[in-house]
Order: C-alpha cells, then sequence, then structure tokens
C-alpha cells in the first residue's frame, strides 16, 4: 500500500468514474428536473443557464469515495473525508431546497453558518491537543491555548469554505482553481495515503471538467463547492501550514473579499465598488468571456501554489522531500 504508484492510481480511478457516470447522471438530474436556479440579479448572459442541471456535486463525491479508497486506513484521511462529505451535506441540503421546494434562498444563512462553524470546531478539536503549536516560519513556533486555536481556527476554515463557495459561479471556474491548489498540499504531503486522497479529489475534477467546461452541462452546486471547500481548509490544519493559507487561499479569499467590500460600501456610503461581485461577475460584465476568466484566474491559483512550494522549506525549515 506504500507504493508511489497509488496516488495516480487514485487519480486514474476515480477520474474513470466520473467520466464513465457523468452522462447518465446528467440525464437522471434533467429527468429530476434538478435545473440550476438562476439569480434574477445576476450577469444577464447566465439567464440561458437556467435550467441546467445542478447538484453534479455529487459526481466528485462518488469519484472521491472510490478512488480514494487505499487511504480509507488512515484516520487522518478519515477525518479529511468526514469534513467533506459533513459539508457537503449541508450543500446538499441547500440545493434541494432550492431545487425542489423552490426556495430560492436554500438553508437559512444564520443554520449555514453555526453548522460549519460547529463542524469546523469537532475537527481542530479531534486534531488538536491541550496546547497546540503553530509554525511560524523555520525554527519559530509558538504554542496556545487548545481553546483560542480552536476558535480563530474554525473562523478560518468556515471563512475559507465560503470563500470557495463564492467562487463558483462561471462555467468551469472552481474545479480550474482547486486543481493546482490541491496539487499543493500533493507536494508537501509525507504519507502515499494522504496523497491518494487528494489525487481522487483531483480526478474526481478532472472528471467533472468534461461536463462543466463552457458550456456547462452540470454545475456541481453548494453539494460540491462546500465539500471541496472544507476540504481544502482542513488540510491546512492536517498539514500544520495555517499561516499559508493566505497566500495560498488567496484567490478565494478575494472572492469573499470583493462580496464583503461590495456590501458593506452599498449599505454604509450607497455606493458600488464592482460591477458585480464576487469579483469574477466583474470581469464578466467588464468584457471578459467565461474561458478567459477560467484561464486568468487558474493561472494566478497555479502561480499562488507554485509560490507556496518555494516558500515550504523555509517556512518549516526542513527539505520539501
Amino acid at each position: 500500500m506504500d507504493s508511489p504508484y497509488i496516488p495516480f492510481l487514485s487519480l486514474l480511478g476515480a477520474f474513470a468514474v466520473v467520466a464513465v457516470i457523468g452522462k447518465p447522471a446528467i440525464a437522471l438530474l434533467h429527468q429530476l428536473k434538478f435545473g440550476q436556479p438562476i439569480r434574477e440579479e445576476g450577469p444577464r448572459s447566465h439567464l440561458s443557464k437556467k435550467g441546467t442541471p445542478t447538484m453534479g456535486g455529487l459526481l466528485i463525491w462518488i469519484g472521491t469515495l472510490i478512488g480514494a479508497i487505499p487511504a480509507l486506513h488512515d484516520s487522518d484521511s478519515l477525518l479529511l473525508l468526514g469534513m467533506f462529505f459533513a459539508y457537503g451535506l449541508i450543500g446538499l441540503a441547500d440545493d434541494l431546497m432550492k431545487v425542489v421546494f423552490k426556495n430560492p434562498r436554500g438553508v437559512p444563512a444564520r443554520i449555514r453558518l453555526v453548522l460549519q462553524l460547529a463542524l469546523a470546531a469537532g475537527f481542530l478539536y479531534l486534531i488538536t491537543g491541550p496546547e497546540q503549536t503553530v509554525q511560524i516560519w523555520g525554527q519559530l513556533s509558538i504554542t496556545v491555548p487548545r481553546l483560542l486555536y480552536i476558535i480563530v481556527g474554525s473562523l478560518l476554515l468556515a471563512g475559507t469554505v465560503n470563500a470557495v463557495n463564492f467562487t463558483d459561479g462561471v462555467d468551469g471556474l472552481l474545479a480550474t482553481v482547486l486543481i493546482p491548489t490541491l496539487a499543493f498540499f500533493v507536494i508537501i504531503a509525507a504519507s502515499v495515503t494522504g496523497q491518494s486522497l487528494i489525487m481522487a479529489v483531483i480526478g474526481s475534477l478532472i472528471g467533472y471538467l468534461l461536463f462543466n467546461h463552457h458550456p456547462a452541462k452540470v454545475f456541481m452546486g453548494d453539494t460540491g463547492s462546500l465539500a471541496l471547500g472544507a476540504l481544502v481548509g482542513s488540510l491546512f490544519f492536517i498539514y500544520g501550514v495555517e499561516l499559508l493559507m493566505p497566500l495560498i487561499c488567496l484567490l478565494y479569499w478575494f472572492e469573499l473579499l470583493s462580496v464583503i467590500i461590495q456590501v458593506t460600501s452599498f449599505k454604509t456610503r450607497g455606493v458600488r465598488v464592482f460591477k458585480m461581485t464576487p469579483i469574477h461577475h466583474h470581469f464578466e460584465l467588464s468584457g471578459w468571456k467565461e474561458n478567459k476568466i477560467v484561464a486568468v484566474f487558474g493561472l494566478f491559483a497555479l502561480a499562488t501554489a507554485l509560490l507556496g512550494v518555494v516558500i515550504y522549506p523555509y517556512f518549516t525549515g526542513a527539505p520539501l522531500w
């Protein structure tokens, strides 16, 4: 089970599963009339996407679970999968309320936030001791009380989950930018099992892109975006690189920050800073085609991931391999 080829088999297996079941799954979602509701206040060009099947995140669930079979004996991988599916269930409930019960708001925001923070706190409690060491740089680290670590960490983790969720708004965008982000963790992962889980998710995303590239035949919905956001956020804490989160997740945090700036500015001054948020819609309304947004944002995510790889040995004070 320690063969270096296992992570690549996880990637190929997950990709194959999603590629094979994608078409019949999309046909089933069509038959069930699980069409994506389109916000009236969104870009006018998106109105043509109304009715495109959503909850395609279920494809990513299945591909990930099958591809990650070699990692299921590992406790850290099981915790990560637990976060993936727990947050995914919140997203699934939200999507079902929107498409089945025709409630455009889905699960109330307060309930979603409480559930997300509770799950984050539970996860951090399980991976920490009475005191938690936080790596600062090289040989420099600090020890913080467990409670403080859990409180701050839960806010960061839930914030990152929602930042990733906001990034899902253009055909192929979230799946594309997540691949280099996840590849960073494949590179720093010390175990084959840890690599297998992450590679399974990457394989699932590549398979999903077969159907989600522009023009998209399916959307992942919150079913996928919340699950993926939880996995990404949790990986920083599992690998003890919490302070690299602002760099590796810079793109997602820009998306979240653009919404915060827009809402705050409009409520306090009645002025919109951007044409529309999250910020990918600002570029869309500025004349950028969806494929250009995906390409530019994907390169940005790749650049931050590569910078993270370069910094990692200096950050940890240990060689990368």
